[in-house]
């Protein structure tokens, strides 16, 4: 996966069939009887790199959707989705994903075409399911319709794509970044609470039921 998501020469079909079966044995792994819950935060030791910020959104995103009680299909798919939610980042300057200080417009409009960037990019391996790539094109949309790419309102965003819209924004809180520190676990939640009251931007029975989800670990 880490050939797929920064080689475009390493985007091939065999390598997502290797994913499907490296999701296989993590789905297994957490399911097990024997594995506490837990495990999935002591992974969470990272470096700033995207190939990072998409594997803890995966292992993280596993054990929530499991949690709620999830098919294993649909387990090993969603977790496909959301190891590759940013995939279209790779198209983005290195320079202004590693920028200290406040990205500028133009910056900033780069970076809000990577949803769709990475639409494009997996739109044609046939083994993706179509839930796959709506995670990748919607997960910055939000509730109120002020995300992006479509400024998409709550009703119009597909289920798993509301769903990876929280995961992301929680692993990347409790991330430090080179703008900011990281937050604490309880400070990102009311963080994310704070937002949706002011404009629903998440869907709120999965973000209460992720906050349990957490409460649980």
């Amino acid at each position: 996966m880490r050939h797929f998501l920064r080689s475009e020469q390493g985007r091939t079909g065999p390598r997502l069939q290797l994913a499907f079966r490296y999701l296989d044995e993590v789905c297994a792994l957490i399911s097990s009887e024997q594995t506490q819950s837990s495990f999935i935060m002591d992974l969470w030791q990272h470096d700033q790199s995207l190939y990072a910020h998409s594997l803890n959104t995966c292992l993280i995103g596993l054990s929530f959707v499991i949690y709620l009680g999830w098919r294993r299909g649909e387990v090993r798919d969603f977790g496909l989705g959301a190891l590759l939610h940013d995939i279209g980042m790779t198209k983005v300057p290195a320079q202004i994903l590693k920028k200290p200080g406040k990205l500028d417009d133009t910056e900033m409009e780069i970076v809000r075409r990577h949803p769709l960037a990475g639409f494009h990019i997996l739109e044609n391996y046939a083994v993706l399911r179509w839930e796959i790539l709506l995670m990748v094109a919607q997960h910055h949309e939000q509730g109120d319709g002020s995300g992006y790419p479509e400024g998409l309102k709550l009703n119009k965003i597909h289920p798993w794509a509301r769903i990876l819209h929280i995961l992301d924004s929680y692993e990347a809180l409790t991330t430090q970044r080179c703008w900011r520190p990281s937050y604490p676990p309880k400070d990102a939640l009311w963080v994310m609470r704070t937002e949706w009251g002011k404009s629903q931007s998440y869907d709120q029975a999965y973000l209460k039921l992720f906050i349990k989800f957490l409460a649980a670990l």
